[in-house]
């Protein structure tokens, strides 16, 4: 089975999952029931997704997306759909003994098409056709209000469950978005009651998920590309003695931010270091090349993630003060999933030439790597690429030239 595609347990599992938080699908319907492909992700974009679904499926063509469930429906909000895909897709439910109706929404959250029962419906009633949905939306409202009012890096991580709410309420699914309202506000109330006894708590629980991420990240590239990096020895009891810090009844917040610079520091260590060998001497000298390539293309995914950083900032600024551009903010994050094709693969790749042996073994590795590029250019051929430098109408910006001129380089490290 492909990477993404699920049936029976695994669909079943990431169903139950959707209840509480939309998961990422692609859907290739093929001639044949059996046929189908039906892809689900908690992390990876939808277009990833798509990309597989494309590659592995047996029809022509993919719809994509973000799939939720509230109790006997089963939503799909469709960056692209296909028309008949509701039938398909619930006949195909049904016989993985998911008895679901399916709802397809486009991106606005307009009902496009659904394949409902409606004795299954009589038998589980949403209610969300008597539900003031104005009630809900003025509820979301004033917690729209305290979120703006919290510190810049407290409200990041509201951003995203906020406007899955908003989402739902717009789309009349009452009874999750008043769900997702109740568990936005507890969060509220504990991250305020937090910042009002201990400023540094607030701090704390706005920054330390993130970089928790970063850790683990850095400690499993390290892990995989450089095990013997004293690094990350630092790095985990670094990180372990500022969760520890701020844990239990005399937890000291003050202290363990205080700690996040030096582990910030540490894992960019971690994420730019060269093997060395026993002896401590600098690594296989034929491999520096391609160490040499790995750091341009770390450098460039830096660059390139900055670049786009900045050009989301310019269209939001500009939606904030156009109201009627109002409906394009919650698309603004998605132009991450536009390189999101650019992905981690090209790194590893270059990181098992370095670790191969010379010879048949690293020749093999600078195959795989070859293709890896071939891909990435590839991606480099969309209209988003061709456009998004010098035509995206917001700001001056170096995704593209960026990603050109690295991957150059490395091509030139692999011929």
């Amino acid at each position: 089975m492909a990477a993404y595609q699920v049936e029976g347990k695994e669909l079943k599992k990431l169903v139950g999952f959707a209840k509480e938080k939309p998961v990422a699908f692609a859907f290739n319907p093929g001639a044949k029931e059996d046929e189908h492909y039906f892809g689900l992700d908690r992390k990876k974009p939808a277009k990833m997704i798509a990309k597989e679904a494309k590659e592995v499926g047996k029809g022509k063509k993919v719809a994509f997306g973000n799939m939720s469930v509230a109790g006997m429906e089963m939503r799909l909000t469709c960056e692209r759909q296909i028309a008949g895909m509701a039938k398909k897709l619930k006949k195909w439910l049904k016989k993985q003994k998911v008895g679901l109706n399916v709802i397809i929404m486009d991106a606005d959250g307009n009902i496009v098409e659904s394949d409902i029962d409606e004795d299954a419906a009589a038998a589980e009633p949403q209610g969300q056709e008597t539900v003031d949905v104005a009630a809900i939306m003025a509820r979301l409202q004033v917690i729209s209000d305290r979120i703006k009012a919290l510190p810049k890096d407290a409200r990041a991580q509201f951003a995203k469950p906020f406007k899955t709410v908003v989402a739902q309420a717009r789309a009349g699914k009452v009874a999750a978005s008043e769900t997702g309202a109740e568990k936005l506000e507890t969060a509220l109330d504990k991250l305020e009651k937090a910042a009002a006894a201990n400023p540094d708590a607030a701090k704390w629980a706005a920054n330390a998920p993130k970089v928790k991420a970063a850790v683990a990240d850095a400690l499993d590239y390290g892990t995989t590309s450089y095990p013997d990096n004293p690094d990350l020895t630092k790095l985990k009891q670094a990180w372990n003695w500022a969760t520890e810090a701020a844990g239990g009844k005399d937890a000291d917040y003050g202290k363990a931010l205080a700690a996040l610079p030096a582990i910030v520091a540490l894992v960019k260590k971690v994420r730019t270091a060269q093997p060395s060998d026993a002896s401590g001497a600098a690594a296989d000298q034929d491999a520096q090349p391609f160490a040499d390539a790995r750091q341009t293309w770390q450098a460039a995914c830096s660059k390139m993630d900055a670049e786009l950083k900045k050009l989301q900032v310019e269209i939001a600024k500009v939606c904030k003060a156009a109201p009627e551009l109002a409906s394009m903010l919650p698309r603004v994050k998605s132009l991450a999933d536009h390189v999101a094709g650019l992905d981690g693969r090209l790194e590893k790749a270059l990181t098992a030439i370095i670790n191969a042996d010379a010879g048949d073994m690293r020749d093999k590795s600078k195959t795989t790597a070859v293709k890896v590029l071939d891909e990435f250019r590839k991606e480099l051929n969309s209209d988003f690429f061709k456009k998004v430098d010098s035509q995206n109408g917001f700001a001056e910006v170096a995704i593209a030239k960026t990603a050109h001129t690295a991957l150059n380089e490395v091509s030139n490290a692999l011929s």
